[in-house]
């Protein structure tokens, strides 16, 4: 938890006049400013803070940007309390509840904003994209190339029975473009990116075949778990190939068809 709140002040009474503060938490982009909150309620503010997200904003090329950020300001109000009452005094007119009240209490010092606090803001795949390049320099390791890769199927024999097309990215891809013109048995596509900019174009729930495996993954998920994911994968397409039958079921995970991550595997 951000350690806000030893920086806010509270409305403060001094005889006849009162302190009012006025809290505002804003996004920032070099050109843009979008008001999350403004008001008097320190907790709304400091919530609306703490438990920011960027999927809360409308804001173009959110995947890739890097100059956001996040401010908490606070401004200070002095009033003076006017109601002309022998029988009441200043105590008895809560400041949060009554400045608005023109009988009751007169602005006689408008502060200005200050920030007290400011975070910055990173783009959506910052923290997948190291994620996704770790995988892919791992699979470029074992199987030579970055993105995508072609993977050799070999029966006991020693016969080269055919291949599979290790497809590793950001988003997803037609699955057009695998049917279409490549030559391999199976197709596995590995997307890793906290923001799909295509998933919806290109849904692999759909019409998804037996030798089609689409997963996707986020900065939630570890290296090893992607991996062990994917390399079974991968033996499940080579017993498929070999056997040219159905997808043996003997590994631990059903796979086929679209995969949302792990913990949420489903055929």
């Amino acid at each position: 938890m951000i350690k806000l709140k030893s920086l806010l002040k509270e409305s403060t009474i001094n005889t006849d006049e009162a302190k009012l503060y006025t809290y505002e938490v804003a996004f920032h982009t070099n050109s843009d400013k979008e008001t999350i909150y403004i008001g008097i309620d320190k907790e709304k503010a400091l919530s609306e803070y703490e438990d920011f997200t960027l999927s809360d904003i409308e804001l173009d090329n959110k995947k890739n940007r890097t100059d956001m950020k996040l401010e908490f300001q606070i401004k200070e109000d002095v009033y003076k309390y006017i109601y002309d009452d022998e029988d009441s005094d200043i105590s008895e007119w809560e400041i949060e509840e009554f400045y608005d009240n023109e009988d009751v209490y007169e602005l006689i010092e408008e502060g200005e904003f200050e920030v007290v606090h400011s975070k910055e803001i990173y783009p959506l795949n910052k923290k997948s994209d190291e994620l996704l390049h770790s995988i892919q320099q791992h699979y470029q390791y074992k199987y030579g190339n970055w993105k995508y890769n072609r993977i050799e199927v070999i029966d006991d024999s020693g016969d080269d029975v055919g291949c599979i097309r290790l497809r590793i990215a950001d988003h997803t891809e037609n699955i057009l473009n695998f049917r279409n013109r490549d030559v391999c048995g199976g197709f596995i596509s590995v997307v890793i990116g906290n923001v799909d900019p295509t998933s919806k174009d290109y849904d692999f729930g759909i019409g998804m075949k037996g030798n089609e495996y689409h997963f996707d993954f986020t900065s939630e998920n570890s290296k090893d778990e992607i991996i062990s994911v994917v390399d079974d994968a991968i033996e499940q397409l080579k017993l498929y190939i070999i056997e040219n039958s159905e997808i043996y079921e003997t590994l631990d995970l059903n796979l086929g068809g679209i995969v949302k991550g792990i913990g949420k595997l489903k055929g």
